[in-house]
C-alpha cells in the first residue's frame, strides 16, 4: 500500500455531535408502544361488543344474561372510553410532533382525518343495519366529529375552550331532550 493510494481513498464521513434537542426531535416522531398496545386492547373490546350486538339476539329472558351484560356494558363502555381517551392523547402527541408545519396544514390534516373517520363510521352503520341507520351514530362517529371540532378549536386560548366546554355542559341536556334522544333509546339511558 503506497502513500498516494491512501490519498485516493474516500474520506470517512464526519459525524455531527448529538445534542439533547436532536435526540428529543428524533424520539418525538417515533410511535409510543404503550399507546398502540392500549389502542389494540380497546379495539378488540369494541370488536367483541359490536359482534355481540349485531350478530346475536338480545336475551329475552326475565333474568340477566351475565355474558351479555359483561360483553356489552362492561367491555363496551370500557373499550369505548379507553379508545376515545387514546384518540385524544394521540391528537395531542400528533399536534406536538407537527410544530414545524403551518397551523393551516395541521388543521386541514386533522379535519381530513376526521371526515375520513366519519365516512367509515357511516359505511359501517349502513352495511351493518341498513340505509335507515346512517345517522345512528356510535363511538367512531363521535370520535370523527370530535376530531373535526378539535382541529378547529386547537388555536383557541384556554379561556375560550373552557367557555365552550361550559356551554356544552349546560346545553347538551336541552338538545338531547329536544331531539328525543332518550326516547329513541327506549326511554332510558344505561
Amino acid at each position: 500500500c503506497r502513500a498516494h493510494d491512501l490519498q485516493r481513498l474516500p474520506r470517512a464521513p464526519r459525524f455531527r455531535s448529538v445534542t439533547v434537542a436532536s435526540v428529543s426531535a428524533t424520539s418525538s416522531t417515533s410511535r409510543l408502544i404503550s399507546v398502540d398496545f392500549l389502542r389494540g386492547i380497546a379495539m378488540m373490546g369494541l370488536v367483541f361488543v359490536h359482534s355481540i350486538l349485531y350478530l346475536t339476539p338480545i336475551p329475552e329472558s326475565g333474568g340477566v344474561d351475565v355474558v351479555y351484560v359483561l360483553f356489552v356494558f362492561v367491555l363496551g363502555y370500557v373499550g369505548a372510553a379507553l379508545f376515545t381517551s387514546l384518540v385524544g392523547i394521540s391528537f395531542v402527541l400528533s399536534m406536538r410532533s407537527r410544530t414545524h408545519l403551518s397551523s393551516t396544514t395541521v388543521i386541514a390534516g386533522a379535519a381530513v382525518r376526521g371526515v375520513f373517520l366519519l365516512v367509515v363510521a357511516m359505511v359501517i352503520s349502513v352495511t351493518s343495519t341498513g340505509l335507515d341507520s346512517i345517522f345512528e351514530w356510535d363511538v367512531l362517529s363521535l370520535i370523527a366529529i370530535a376530531s373535526i371540532v378539535l382541529a378547529f378549536l386547537r388555536p383557541l386560548p384556554s379561556w375560550a375552550l373552557l367557555g365552550i366546554a361550559g356551554a356544552f355542559v349546560v346545553f347538551a341536556p336541552l338538545v338531547r331532550g329536544a331531539v328525543g334522544y332518550v326516547e329513541f333509546w327506549g326511554g332510558r339511558l344505561v
